[in-house]
């Protein structure tokens, strides 16, 4: 096989890969309120689609963010709710008013 070949199927083995990753991604939006909310719970931290090309991470408690992050309510739309209360998101902490 040349490097040509070989280069060819390098690059469509990384797309394959790629669509694979990405479906891999539960969907909320085609969840039920509960159904989300049960699986964010189960899952602890997750990235999911929340619509056909956009995606978030959610996390179940604050100890999933990072020190410099904390955790702020998050809603999604899901099949049968519109506004759907899924726990948390990580978000940056606001400054203090000495710009720390």
């Amino acid at each position: 096989m040349n490097s040509f070949n070989r280069t060819l199927l390098a690059a469509g083995a990384v797309l394959i890969l790629g669509s694979v990753a990405a479906q891999a991604r539960p969907s909320l939006y085609t969840m039920s309120c509960s159904q989300a909310q049960a699986f964010v719970q189960k899952q602890g931290s997750v990235v999911a689609n929340t619509g056909p090309m956009t995606y978030e991470r959610f996390v179940s408690d604050g100890k999933y963010c990072d020190r410099s992050q904390r955790a702020v309510s998050a809603y999604v739309k899901t099949r049968d709710n519109g506004q759907c209360r899924i726990d948390y998101r990580c978000a940056g902490r606001p400054r203090d008013t000495n710009g720390r």
